[in-house]
């Protein structure tokens, strides 16, 4: 199925993992039982897709994101400490995430272009993809994002 999706012209996936966190998979089943359809559904996308795993929920295994070959991996940087620690010695893998959803909903646009530059700063010399820690909660105001993208596209953060 996914190879047709190439062959109709889509560059990658997005892979949601969503029964892989530290609450629901306590006995390790998803990577007994449930991993390998995953790397199937990337190796059939191939080595030259843009693919993205989200790794959905809190505490995550840290050596999971290193099962994913050839994907840029998502997940909440504050709900999965030993992850994020992991994939920071490990360069080589993209990365992508960012503010919790839930913090992201309710601080004051100050707070979320401090606390962008600070993120983008931190993995400056590695592949990252900016977003939201999770998902992006309803209730996020417009200027919330807003200060995000801002703080992304001002230069002086990159220099």
């Amino acid at each position: 199925l996914v190879g047709n999706f190439r062959d109709a012209g889509a560059d990658g996936i997005f892979l949601v993992v969503q029964h892989a966190n530290a609450d629901e998979d306590a006995d390790g089943m998803y990577r007994s039982q449930g991993l390998k359809w995953a790397q199937e559904c990337l190796e059939a996308a191939g080595s030259d897709a843009l693919n993205l795993v989200h790794l959905h929920g809190a505490g995550v295994s840290e050596t999971l994101g290193e099962e994913f070959k050839n994907a840029i991996i998502h997940f909440s940087f504050s709900e999965n400490t030993a992850l994020k620690t992991r994939l920071d010695d490990t360069p080589s893998i993209a990365i992508s995430g960012g503010p919790q959803s839930g913090w992201l909903a309710q601080a004051s646009c100050e707070e979320i272009e401090t606390a962008t530059q600070s993120l983008i700063e931190d993995m400056r010399g590695r592949s990252f993809l900016l977003s939201a820690g999770c998902v992006l909660h309803p209730s996020t105001p417009t200027r919330n994002i807003a200060a995000m993208l801002k703080m992304a596209r001002h230069r002086e953060v990159w220099v």
